[in-house]
């Protein structure tokens, strides 16, 4: 689905937060430049930044967070995401956030929803997966340590390891839905890079979520989880 001259474009850009350079996706369809904020388009690019600063009155430290990579190189806030309908978007996902076993998936801190471990709402039904060794690991109908390029490691879901005490090789997902649905599901096994595409053909204001406990209290739910621009927010789709 993607070529090899598409995937360098993707890991080709460079951008430094907080000292750190992270490599990120840019320009994925030079024809079509991504939606940020305000402008329309087919592709939308996003980095996980693992250690992003959280603080208020009683917390203060380290936390994930989902970030807009704008056309401009820049970052932005992804608490509000504006997509177009009926129009095939292609999604960038950069995470450079540290993988591990995730034994508790959903809609809070002590639900196992494997809902949250498959790829939902893409064309294909997977997603592709590059510099991710650790899923070509674990994922049993995967016989190499190296990703193929450009075709990347095609995931329709990801299977529990280990036995009771182990988990889902989930860091985050990205999850698009509303009360009634779920449209979109990319789940991340961490320090990877991922590629989907898809369709949004219902206009309105939607929720996206990540579904890995991955903030703090509340059984993994507070902090980041329920803050919006960290691992929460809305997609309007026009």
């Amino acid at each position: 689905m993607f070529s090899e001259r598409t995937f360098y474009a993707v890991v080709l850009a460079i951008v430094v937060v907080g000292g750190i350079s992270i490599g990120a996706a840019f320009d994925f369809a030079a024809s079509n430049p991504q939606k940020a904020s305000s402008l329309t388009s087919t592709t939308l690019n996003l980095i996980i930044v693992p250690s992003g600063w959280y603080a208020n009155k009683t917390i203060a430290h380290d936390q994930p967070a989902f970030v807009v990579v704008a056309p401009n190189g820049s970052l932005e806030s992804s608490a509000s995401i504006q997509l177009p309908s009926h129009e095939l978007i292609t999604l960038t996902i950069v995470d450079y956030d540290s993988y591990g076993l995730s034994p508790n998936l959903g809609i809070n801190g002590t639900s196992n929803d494997s809902t949250y471990a498959k790829v939902t709402g893409t064309v294909g039904g997977s997603e592709y997966v590059y510099n991710g060794t650790n899923v070509n690991v674990t994922l049993p109908t995967n016989t190499s340590n190296n990703i193929s390029i450009p075709s990347g490691f095609a995931v329709t879901d990801f299977p529990w390891i280990g036995n009771s005490t182990g988990g889902y090789d989930i860091a985050h997902t990205f999850t698009i839905y509303d009360s009634s649905a779920i449209f979109l599901n990319l789940p991340s096994p961490g320090m990877s890079t991922l590629h989907a595409q898809f369709y949004l053909n219902q206009t309105g204001s939607f929720l996206w979520q990540c579904y890995v406990p991955c903030g703090n209290g509340n059984a993994g739910w507070g902090g980041a989880m329920s803050t919006t621009g960290w691992m929460a927010g809305t997609i309007t789709v026009s």
